[in-house]
């Protein structure tokens, strides 16, 4: 590619997603203990804590919820709460039309007052200051753009795409892998990779590419990304790949595309992270991923990502490592951290 590619997460590092999330954690675990008459409490989450970064992390309520669900209902409670996200979302992000023709359809897991609770109580979840404007500015400059994010913000990227906010400065959307199961994406990484370089050098297989995503046989996904990857290894002597995000997972797909790489030896694959802690998880938390920087202001990012995209560094020296080619600059003794 001519330029590096930069990847962001979504929720949390673009977006401001925290007090949604809490909402639709505490309303779908109510929806999916009233459809399977589960017993227990679910209790009211301290909101203002959670949003200064001192409470649990939004994530932990998620499997709070659900390990109480699934000790009493088993698989039949990750089947109903996974509907009920999406039947939740669904809703959330539907027109008026669709809205009224789902209240009366009967095919929504939803009541109708839980609907109006939606609908009424939903809170915003805007961009971080700055963050739309890097984004567009980046895309203006050339410069390959990709959000990675996980399954469940599928319905909010897909509200960003429809109100004109994402699209078309993004390019590349991708919410995982069939290849990567269990784990965080390594492979969804790699088709964000694989996708960048078809859009400039070949346009057919970035439809190939896409058409693989939605196959169920995992193989034949992973064959289409493996074959994609040979090609940059041959005719490329460098790929550049920054990933951005405010969660452990995020730096986990960069370490685990890392592993994936080291069989394609010709080319150079520098992948680096830089981590938010304004987000969703703890500077503590990111520190134990050794992230190639952390900032803890989406100012401090917009700047940092801008000057990574045109110079390969961050602004403070300690940013500055050695290339490390098919290998994590970690390893390297002289590698330190950035921290703003």
């Amino acid at each position: 590619m001519n330029k590096p590619l930069i990847i962001f997460d979504f929720d949390g590092t673009l977006r401001d997603g925290l007090n949604e999330k809490v909402f639709a954690f505490q309303t779908v675990a109510e929806i999916t203990w009233r459809l399977l008459k589960i017993k227990g409490e679910i209790r009211e989450y301290d909101k203002p804590a959670m949003q200064e970064r001192a409470g649990r992390p939004v994530g932990e309520i998620g499997k709070e919820y659900w390990h109480k669900g699934f000790e009493q209902k088993g698989n039949l409670f990750t089947e109903t709460y996974n509907k009920v996200w999406g039947d939740l979302y669904g809703y959330y992000r539907a027109d008026e039309k669709e809205k009224t023709r789902l209240a009366t359809s009967g095919k929504t897991s939803l009541t109708q007052e839980e609907m109006r609770h939606i609908s009424t109580n939903m809170p915003p979840a805007p961009w971080f200051e700055g963050t739309q404007k890097l984004v567009e500015d980046l895309y203006k400059e050339d410069f390959p753009v990709g959000i990675l994010s996980n399954t469940s913000t599928v319905a909010s990227l897909e509200g960003e795409v429809d109100s004109g906010n994402i699209l078309p400065f993004v390019p590349i959307v991708h919410t995982g892998s069939p290849v990567d199961t269990g784990k965080p994406h390594g492979y969804a990484l790699l088709h964000c990779i694989a996708a960048a370089w078809s859009q400039e050098k070949a346009p057919e297989l970035l439809e190939t590419l896409n058409q693989s995503v939605g196959n169920k046989d995992s193989k034949t996904h992973k064959e289409t990304i493996d074959k994609i990857l040979n090609l940059i290894n041959k005719s490329e002597k460098e790929i550049r790949v920054l990933v951005v995000g405010d969660g452990a997972p995020d730096m986990e797909v960069a370490q685990n595309a890392r592993e994936a790489l080291k069989s394609f030896t010709n080319a150079t694959w520098n992948i680096e992270t830089l981590a938010v802690t304004f987000g969703f998880q703890t500077r503590k938390a990111l520190e134990k991923h050794e992230p190639t920087g952390i900032v803890g202001r989406p100012e401090d990012m917009n700047k940092e990502v801008l000057k990574w995209a045109k110079t390969g560094a961050f602004s403070l020296a300690s940013a500055q490592q050695p290339k490390q080619p098919n290998g994590s600059p970690q390893n390297d003794p002289t590698y330190k951290k950035c921290s703003l």
